[in-house]
């Protein structure tokens, strides 16, 4: 696979979009956790699902589920904008998800390794880390 194919400008493209968005340094105000880090963890979350996606392209109904974790970055956004809590939203479509699979014996193991990850990343980005450390970090390599 050549990184010129589209899926990975996907992720070029996001890096890029995040990149601009930490350029304009707006500041957030205090007690308010900064929503640029969710596109950081959004941005996270779609690339490790779509390394697992990619891995198990073989395996069909692993990579089929591996792309529908693809999918959920991309819900937190639009939600947002029309004041839903997509982080919410995103994590009840993965519950039901996992209820459905296992009530109808399909596999299920792809979306209990993205719950997880799901909620320590976007715990990591919201919660834990400051925004100040992250933009060094950022500025580090980008």
């Amino acid at each position: 696979m050549c990184w010129c194919q589209p899926s990975y400008s996907v992720l070029l493209f996001i890096i890029l979009i995040e990149r601009f968005v930490f350029i304009r340094n707006s500041p957030v105000p205090a007690g308010q956790p900064d929503i640029r880090l969710i596109g950081i963890a959004d941005m996270t979350f779609f690339a490790g699902a779509y390394i697992l996606a990619v891995y198990y392209r073989h395996n069909v109904r692993y990579h089929a589920r591996y792309m529908v974790l693809c999918v959920l970055p991309f819900i937190n956004p639009s939600l947002g904008r029309l004041g839903f809590p997509g982080l919410v939203v995103g994590l009840l479509i993965m519950i039901g998800l996992i209820v459905y699979e296992r009530m109808n014996n399909q596999i299920y193991r792809p979306y209990l390794i993205g719950l997880p990850a799901y909620i320590v990343l976007y715990t990591f980005f919201l919660v834990i880390i400051d925004a100040d450390q992250w933009r060094a970090f950022w500025w580090m390599f980008f």
